[in-house]
């Protein structure tokens, strides 16, 4: 089994722009390519939150003020949303270096499963 850490995963995440613009009414962003160079995604997303038209959308990512949370209190909620309806791991895969060896071990793992 391989496992992606949770910035990897946040990472590859931003790299759907055009999903992440559309899913969060964001206006276009500039996403530093190869968004592998996105030291911290987590943080990045919550500033796009903040800046979000949706009052939802800021309440659910966005810390309240003076919280010791560095996200809302929906943040892992509405990502899980965003991974199972909206995310494009083949989209994402054009934009990160580092997510292709992974998707090329995945698929090697998924075809030895089959061929057993």
């Amino acid at each position: 089994m391989i496992l992606i850490g949770s910035t990897q995963r946040l990472r590859i995440m931003i790299i759907n722009r055009l999903i992440v613009k559309n899913w969060r009414n964001f206006q276009q962003i500039n996403v530093p390519l190869p968004t592998d160079s996105i030291l911290n995604p987590k943080e990045i997303l919550i500033s796009l939150a903040r800046r979000s038209k949706k009052k939802r959308l800021r309440e659910a990512l966005v810390p309240a003020q003076g919280a010791t949370l560095s996200v809302g209190d929906e943040y892992n909620i509405r990502l899980i949303e965003f991974v199972r309806n909206h995310w494009d791991l083949e989209r994402a895969a054009t934009a990160s270096p580092s997510l292709k060896p992974t998707l090329d071990r995945l698929a090697q793992e998924k075809n030895a499963g089959a061929n057993q």
